[in-house]
């Protein structure tokens, strides 16, 4: 995960006067990652820095969109986020190089979840509710750097949260009849897929520290 993080220190830099116009394509591995780097770019530019570590929401909003993709179906597979966050980096001299900054509202309305501004409803069922806040956390928490000591509260807050949560989610597995590993991680993608969906991931991560935490 670690280069999506390094896109905003740079995207800047790299920035110019771009006179090609920046379609989004229309595969969704592409599409999610092209979006990553117009958000990280953006965030940089309004930082009016390039030293530093971008706010939390915007570094949120950069890793959801390669959960996006990794959550189009009912099970989150995360070899398509995966892809997403090796794409990123490649993509960004042409988005730089491009006029990148006609996409911006384009991915917001191309990904939706990424600027939801309601209300964070956490699943009713309390496994899947405790299941997908567990691995939004874990996700956000490897994705993620920054040094800036609010954010990293906040960050140790999501973490502590999901270790927190490790003891019911095992008791609810078994009650269910989910002992196996197996089983288990299955039950954990399908709960990540709603969850990754709700809103912006760090949002969402509030709301599952509130109830959670």
């Amino acid at each position: 995960m670690r280069g999506v993080m390094l896109l905003g220190a740079t995207a800047l830099v790299l920035a110019g006067c771009g006179e090609q116009a920046l379609d989004l394509p229309a595969d969704p591995i592409e599409k999610a990652a092209t979006c990553g780097v117009v958000t990280a770019v953006d965030a940089r530019e309004k930082s009016k820095t390039i030293q530093g570590s971008l706010p939390l929401d915007a570094q949120g909003k950069i890793v959801h969109y390669a959960m996006l993709a990794g959550a189009e179906s009912d099970r989150f597979e995360p070899s398509k986020a995966a892809a997403v966050v090796k794409r990123m980096p490649e993509l960004e001299k042409p988005v730089t190089g491009s006029k990148w900054k006609d996409a911006v509202g384009a991915c917001d309305q191309a990904f939706p979840a990424t600027v939801a501004s309601g209300p964070i409803d956490l699943p009713k069922d309390p496994l899947d509710a405790e299941l997908g806040c567990a691995g939004v956390a874990d996700f956000i928490g490897r994705g993620i750097q920054t040094t800036d000591e609010a954010a990293v509260k906040q960050i140790t807050a999501y973490n502590d949260m999901r270790a927190k949560l490790d003891d019911s989610i095992a008791v609810k597995l078994r009650a269910r009849g989910q002992s196996a590993a197996e089983a288990q991680q299955e039950a954990r993608y399908k709960a990540m897929a709603t969850m990754i969906k709700l809103g912006p991931p760090i949002r969402v991560l509030d709301a599952c520290v509130k109830t959670y935490g």
